[in-house]
């Protein structure tokens, strides 16, 4: 299988703790991808880091192998576990992907690379069907940030289920 990320700024996808794709700093939308890597039937967990230092933003993950007949698709997600929640908002249900944001996370300073969160709550949780933003606006629509989108870091958790096992180019 092939994972990759297209971001604006960075972004690093994980599989089973491991790095899986990845664009790391500042620039426009660019695409990265892993190497490909083997996956086995059964499900998979998958987490993600993505931050915006301003402008435009995009956030999409996709994945190629048999599962998607060799296409690239959007990443889907069969849930996640435990809960998606912060004290001020909870996430509906255990369904697709479960992303925390985080505004301003190094004050009004530039964010350079995805920040230290441990120490931060983040200020929204959603649940999303797909890690597929196009551009600020939906983020902005998504977020309910009419103002725009500055300074401001997410991560996403998820499950993948892979059905057809194996490792594919």
């Amino acid at each position: 299988y092939v994972i990759c990320v297209t971001s604006d700024d960075g972004a690093h996808v994980y599989i089973d703790g491991k790095e899986a794709a990845a664009r790391p700093g500042l620039h426009p939308p660019q695409k990265g991808c892993g190497k490909p890597i083997t996956l086995s039937s059964g499900d998979h967990e998958v987490s993600g880091t993505f931050f915006e230092n301003g402008g435009g933003a995009f956030l999409k993950v996709t994945y190629s192998g048999a599962d998607t007949k060799y296409a690239e698709e959007d990443l889907p997600s069969a849930g996640f576990k435990g809960k998606c929640d912060i004290p001020q908002a909870k996430c509906s249900c255990g369904k697709g992907w479960c992303s925390k944001w985080y505004y301003n996370p190094n004050g009004v300073a530039v964010i350079p690379r995805f920040p230290d969160v441990e120490k931060l709550s983040p200020q929204e949780v959603k649940d999303v069907t797909v890690i597929g933003f196009k551009n600020v606006r939906e983020m902005q629509n998504m977020l309910k940030q009419p103002g725009g989108l500055r300074h401001v870091a997410a991560q996403f958790f998820g499950t993948l289920s892979i059905f057809a096992g194996g490792q594919y180019e």
